[in-house]
Parts: structure tokens; sequence; C-alpha cells
């Protein structure tokens, strides 16, 4: 058993997305991942500088984005909005995802990008750049999620990998035996895959495989 007050090794946590660690991890990252639902925040500023910077350089493979779409789908809590977006109003929020729309939009005819719309209740934002996982919260709360509570992990710190992680979440493997913390961030890896699997495809440019 793990003692809940030691640290482990490659976490960090933050009081807000730490959008300056994260632009300089887009700008090393071959694969990216984005599992954040509404991009609003992203259409202009650092995160969208570093993403163009990054589609533009050699040795970059992939960019994936699960997103939402307004009017939310029926496999989503009507309420999810207000999550998002406390206080917002109908008409305000629909800005917001047409922000959102327009931004995604213009990512996907890149030929690098893949942008899937979620059909399935998402449970916590998240952002993986190649051994990287960013992990966030929802919550019904004033404050929004990117300036709720972030852990940052470095899965190569923890004796894994990305690939292994998305392997084991595809074809469970009872006699494979992880360490405690990797058994432990397999979660949301799986919850990730399941989301991917049920998403539908962005009628925008060139669409890959959903695989990250």
């Amino acid at each position: 058993m793990i003692s809940t007050c030691n640290t482990p090794p490659g976490l960090v946590i933050s009081p807000d997305l730490d959008s300056d660690a994260l632009c300089i991890k887009i700008r090393q990252s071959r694969r990216i991942l984005m599992h954040a639902v509404l991009y609003s925040n992203f259409a202009q500023g650092p995160v969208h500088d570093a993403l163009q910077d990054r589609l533009t350089q050699p040795g970059f493979q992939r960019l994936t984005i699960l997103a939402l779409d307004w009017p939310l789908p029926a496999g989503i809590d009507p309420a999810f909005g207000q999550v998002l977006r406390q206080g917002l109003d109908d008409a305000a929020l629909a800005d917001q995802f047409a922000r959102s729309r327009a931004w995604l939009t213009t990512l996907a005819a890149h030929p690098k990008v893949t942008v899937r719309w979620l059909q399935t209740q998402p449970y916590q934002p998240l952002l993986l750049l190649d051994d990287w996982l960013w992990l966030g919260q929802y919550a019904h709360s004033v404050v929004p999620a990117a300036a709720g509570v972030w852990q940052r992990w470095d899965l190569a710190a923890l004796g894994t990998q990305a690939s292994t992680l998305w392997q084991l979440a595809k074809d469970p493997d009872p006699a494979r035996i992880l360490a405690p913390w990797p058994n432990a961030l397999l979660r949301p890896f799986s919850q990730c895959r399941f989301d991917l699997a049920h998403s539908t495809p962005f009628e925008q440019g060139v669409q890959h495989d959903a695989e990250p």
C-alpha cells in the first residue's frame, strides 16, 4: 500500500493549467491529444501560437482533438454547459462554442490534424503530449477548469509510457501487472479511448484514424 503522503515521481501539481509549461511541451512533442471539450480559450493566444508553430515543424506526427458542439448531443448532461462556463445563458454559450468550432475548422484542414465530436459524457479535461499527461477537473463552480487544480505527469518518470497505457486500455491483460501509479493512470487512458471510440468525425478536412 502506498502512503498518501508520498508525492510520486514525475508529478507536478499547479493551481491552473500552467499554459507556459504546456506551450513548451507543445513545441517539443511529436504527438498531441487534446480532450478539453470547449476550445474558445485556445482560439487565440499562446496555445494557438504554439500549435501553429509545431504544425509547421519537421518531426511532428499527429494532433488529435476531441470536442463538443452546441447544442450538446443527446448523450451529454444538459447541465454540462454550466460546468464549462458557469453563469452564461444559452446565447452566450452558443457564442463560446461557435468560436471553438471556428478554431477547430481551421485546424481540421491540416493533414496532420484530426478533430472528432464527442458523443459521450466528458469526466475530466485531459491533454497528452508524447509521454506527458495533464489532468484537470470539471465542476459546478465559479472557478473554471483552467483555473482549477491540474496534475502534470511525466510518465517516463513512473517507468511507463503513453503507448503502453493506450495498448492496455485497448486490450486489457489481467496477467500484466503494472506498478501502482501507472495502474492508477490507466483509468483516464481507458476513459479517453472509450470517448474516442464513440466519437464522430468532424466534417472538415482530411479524416484519419481516431488513434492519437
